[in-house]
């Protein structure tokens, strides 16, 4: 008996720690784009107040290029100099310290700055609409499973809106 209650232990627990890793793997790079254009920010820093106002750090996909965003446009004083190297000493996790160092490292063309820049708010604009929309659609979806009529009106409507301002975004970008 007390054998096979410690098979049936083992069993038990065999499941759970197959699900957990022994070494968890290490986030994949984040996106190019978004390195590149944190580069920007860095490198430029007269960009992060219009940047901020024209942007939520959930327009970027990656979490940590979420984080960095947020400690970017929480900055008190726009106009002071951006020190990168007291920035990354003042940043306790080390993937974004690694990210800070990542960005800063990128290379622009003066002449071009501000185009970058304007190319790609406006990307990440885009980018973070197409995503709304996509989770509007599901929801549409689920209260059109759901038989809830007045959701579906209100969801309709909330998405109608989204993709018409997606589409003034297209237009701009591509005049």
């Amino acid at each position: 008996v007390r054998q096979e209650l410690q098979q049936e232990v083992r069993r038990a627990r065999a499941p759970h720690r197959e699900s957990e890793p022994a070494n968890p793997q290490p986030f994949d790079d984040p996106p190019q784009r978004e390195k590149q254009f944190l580069g920007l920010l860095l490198a430029y820093p007269q960009f992060i107040a219009p940047t901020a106002q024209q942007l939520a750090p959930d327009a970027f996909i990656d979490p940590r290029t979420q984080n960095l965003a947020r400690l970017l446009f929480s900055r008190t004083d726009p106009d002071a100099p951006l020190d990168v190297s007291l920035l990354m000493s003042s940043v306790e996790d080390p993937a974004i310290v690694q990210l800070l160092s990542t960005c800063a490292m990128q290379g622009f063309d003066e002449n071009l700055v501000e185009q970058q820049w304007q190319e790609s708010v406006l990307h990440f604009q885009k980018n973070a609409l197409t995503r709304r929309i996509e989770m509007t659609r599901q929801a549409l979806q689920a209260a059109s499973e759901a038989g809830d009529d007045e959701g579906i009106t209100r969801i309709n409507t909330e998405l109608m809106g989204l993709i018409k301002e997606r589409q003034i975004l297209v237009a701009a970008q591509n005049p």
